[in-house]
């Protein structure tokens, strides 16, 4: 099994209910993915405890059976439409893959 660990840090925002909504449609989009494509397995998202950090804010757990499962996601139409809501509030991004 592949884990894939990906942390975002998003934009500052004047108002904190502001980027607390990206961080909520962020999640929504990324969680919505559960069930919808065949090779990823497990997915969880969570975000930082608090808002007025300098760490990163949101945290994407994602398993797979391969590397292969992993580049088929990565690609994946759906997985892609995510991907463009996360860039509209992401500024930073950290990765890491392994098996366990």
């Amino acid at each position: 099994m592949i884990n894939h660990t990906v942390l975002f840090k998003v934009k500052d925002f004047q108002q904190p209910e502001d980027k607390k909504a990206a961080l909520e449609e962020i999640k929504a989009a990324l969680m919505g993915l559960e069930g919808q494509i065949e090779q990823l397995r497990h997915i969880e998202v969570q975000l930082h405890y608090t808002l007025q950090s300098d760490s990163f804010d949101v945290a994407l757990i994602t398993h797979f059976d391969s590397i292969a499962d992993v580049d088929i996601y990565q690609v994946h139409p759906l997985h892609q439409d995510a991907v463009k809501v996360v860039k509209q509030y992401a500024v930073g991004r950290a990765c890491v893959d392994f098996e366990f």
